[in-house]
């Protein structure tokens, strides 16, 4: 049975407060009747194995098993060190090459701070098709990344007639090596939920590895209740200027 690569599109982000992501992906497959085999790619490897959903847009043809593998961290973390090392001996000798340093220096940077959950996780849908057709296969998981998050801002306008224009709004910082531009969403979430422990790692720091999320047990609010915690925030903020 041969395996095909599909690589549905980003169709929806909605990016957590306290740290993380939900992702939705969309795309169209052709199925043959009986047993068909998807390999999804560029998922990271910091996705949620127990929160995955697979949606098929047919009645002919269902799910029959998810294989999911994930990078082993010790094995990432031999070939992350040796890369981090090299990328110190590039820049070092990239200043005799003023005209290409600036390239140099952000490819270094991306593979500096390189980390496990950079890295990408296999997973293998099986479907199980009565008829020959093409359906769509939407794909949803969780990643707990605490690299990307949001914050609200507030920015403070003084006028010249003595009166004030406040302006809210929220600022997205992704410092992961993955790019979302599709349908981005905000929500106060706290994922909560304790994530599984690595294999023992020699000679890695704490700080290299992903903390487990902080915080009481999964609590979530829909988007449309962020202007209240951006008020919360305002109020914040003029008890502090009086």
């Amino acid at each position: 049975m041969s395996i095909e690569s599909f690589n549905p599109k980003v169709t929806s982000v909605i990016i957590f407060d306290k740290g993380g992501a939900l992702i939705e992906r969309e795309g169209m497959v052709q199925l043959v009747k009986g047993m068909n085999t998807f390999r999804i790619e560029d998922i990271p490897a910091s996705f949620s194995p127990n929160q995955i959903q697979v949606e098929l847009n047919s009645e002919d043809a269902h799910v029959q098993q998810i294989d999911i593998k994930k990078p082993v961290p010790e094995f990432v973390y031999e070939e992350i060190r040796p890369r981090q090392e090299v990328t110190k001996d590039i820049i070092d000798k990239s200043r005799r090459l003023p005209y290409k340093r600036q390239q140099l220096l952000e490819l270094c940077e991306s593979m500096y701070y390189s980390m496990y959950q950079d890295e990408f996780a296999e997973v293998k849908i099986w479907v199980d098709s009565k008829t020959e057709k093409t359906s769509s296969l939407k794909i949803k998981y969780i990643l707990f990344e605490n690299r990307i998050y949001w914050e609200p801002r507030v920015v403070i306008d003084l006028l010249d007639d003595g009166n004030a224009v406040i302006n809210v709004s929220a600022t997205i910082i992704n410092n992961t090596n993955f790019a979302y531009d599709s349908n981005i969403a905000l929500a106060e979430f706290d994922l909560g939920l304790e994530v599984p422990s690595p294999l023992p790692i020699t000679n890695v720091t704490p700080s290299e590895l992903l903390p487990p999320p902080s915080g009481p047990p999964a609590t979530g609010k829909a988007p449309t209740q962020i202007r209240s915690q951006m008020m919360n925030e305002l109020q914040r903020l003029k008890m502090v200027m009086t």
